[in-house]
């Protein structure tokens, strides 16, 4: 090489992973630095038969003004990566000059010197030409594209508010984008609120006259309201109530009403709890987070397709490690998928708001709490990115739904969601921050036997209760 031009990049990697390196390498010498092409050194390429391959690979990192690191289990253990990784590092310890970058070609641990750094990611294919447009800006030294900007003015009610246009690098990129919220809109609600006055000033006394398989209720001001028809002779709700003064209201009234929007809300709590326990979730002694308990699923893990790919997914994760006495793998603890459920009135519209969530048993039931389930959240979540998150919405929304929609209670008193998030269009984002979402969803499987009848019921108000070592559903 002494003889032929620098290098502008080498790329480092290990066999296993010598189809990437040479995507990676044939992408950049097919593009230009001025007027000429860019250099790479591939072993393959530049390392001829009867060459001191030591002297090559010396001369290259001596020599090139880039390190492209190709990332991977088997690279991590290589011994000629690693020290190639070393001696990159060396040319650029802090990162203040971009030179080593790192390139994510399969899910690995990232070693510290690199972590601070920002990587290319290639672990999907559909990703390799936006990630590598990326790289190729990082080796022209080119700041990243960021599409046409209006010039020096306010962005249009279209584009981000009041953001001065003066600064060049402070813009989003001008490019389509698609946001998405954690809200999942209503597209169907019961017309009418039932109400009668009652006797009762507490739920568990109306669950202790009458059992607890009735439908939803709320007790308010002396009246209980409810969403199943109280004028129907068959209804057993009307055992509560003064049936001479049953009336039925129309439910858009409450939605701007201060008191009684916080009240559908309520009622609407309370068909979520029935809804949850109909398809085999049980929720913590909070009543915040459902969760799947160990025993009631039909399929240990489901096959879900979250963006291109289809993959494994379960409600409940055992984590084991070996014991040094006896040899065999023990179980101490389970992680189990979780989420939080909650309707919010925005304006006059409806909107069922998911937030994915975590809870952790010692046995698949008996929920860890205090100290330590906060110190094992702490570290669980501390390693999750947004696009995780994203992914678990959208994994508990399928869940819950049949594939299009989530629909709770039946008949006249059915409430249905969108199994889509609520999304909306921008002309501005992060340039090649984006994922494929798939255009078809399949149909969830059960999670718990149909005939399945045997566990334990309990009212709201036993919510203040201690039953961390109980697991239970609300009605």
């Amino acid at each position: 090489m002494s003889s032929e031009p620098k290098p502008d990049v080498f790329i480092s990697y290990n066999q296993a992973d010598e189809e990437i390196a040479k995507r990676v390498g044939e992408y950049l010498e097919n593009e230009k630095i001025g007027e000429r092409n860019i250099r790479v050194f591939f072993a393959p390429w530049d390392i001829k038969p009867a060459d001191n391959f030591i002297d090559k690979i010396d001369e290259g990192l001596a020599k090139a003004k880039f390190f492209a690191l190709v990332l991977s289990p088997e690279a991590l253990k290589a011994e000629w990566p690693t020290a190639e990784r070393a001696a990159s590092l060396l040319s650029d310890p802090s990162g203040r000059m971009g030179r080593v970058i790192p390139i994510l070609a399969k899910p690995c641990k990232v070693p510290p010197l690199l972590a601070i750094r920002n990587r290319i990611d290639l672990r999907e294919k559909p990703k390799f030409k936006t990630e590598m447009k990326r790289m190729l800006c990082t080796v022209r030294e080119e700041p990243l594209p960021r599409g046409e900007t209006p010039g020096t003015k306010i962005v249009s009610e279209s584009g981000p508010s009041t953001l001065l246009m003066e600064n060049k690098a402070s813009l989003p990129d001008k490019i389509d984008e698609s946001i998405h919220t954690n809200l999942f809109p209503v597209t169907k609600l019961p017309p009418v609120i039932w109400s009668a006055p009652t006797i009762f000033w507490e739920k568990r006394g109306v669950y202790a006259k009458l059992g607890n398989e009735i439908s939803p209720f709320i007790l308010r001001e002396k009246h209980l309201y409810t969403f199943s028809n109280l004028s129907e002779g068959t209804n057993r709700l009307r055992l509560a109530v003064d049936t001479h003064e049953i009336k039925s209201i129309n439910v858009k009234e409450w939605f701007s009403h201060q008191d009684k929007s916080r009240w559908l809300i309520d009622l609407l709590s309370s068909e979520t709890r029935r809804f949850t326990k109909g398809i085999g979730l049980f929720f913590d002694s909070t009543g915040k987070q459902f969760y799947g308990d160990k025993g009631i699923i039909t399929n240990e893990k489901f096959s879900w397709t979250a963006h291109v790919r289809t993959g494994k997914r379960g409600l409940i994760i055992p984590y084991t490690k070996k014991n040094e006495e006896t040899g065999k793998e023990i179980t101490y603890f389970f992680r189990h998928r979780a989420v939080g459920l909650r309707f919010q009135i925005l304006g006059n519209e409806l909107f069922l708001q998911i937030d994915p969530g975590w809870e952790f048993s010692i046995d698949g039931s008996m929920l860890i709490k205090g100290k330590r389930r906060g110190v094992l959240n702490t570290r669980l979540q501390s390693r999750l990115k947004n696009d995780v998150e994203f992914d678990e919405m959208r994994f508990w929304a399928w869940i819950l739904s049949d594939g299009v929609k989530i629909t709770m209670g039946t008949g006249d008193s059915s409430i249905e969601i969108d199994a889509k998030p609520l999304s909306f269009k921008t002309s501005y984002g992060v340039y090649g921050d984006h994922k494929p979402l798939p255009d078809v969803i399949e149909e969830p499987p059960p999670l718990v036997e149909e005939d399945d009848d045997s566990e334990v019921l309990i009212t709201d108000e036993e919510l203040d209760e201690d039953v961390e070592e109980t697991r239970y559903h609300d009605v």
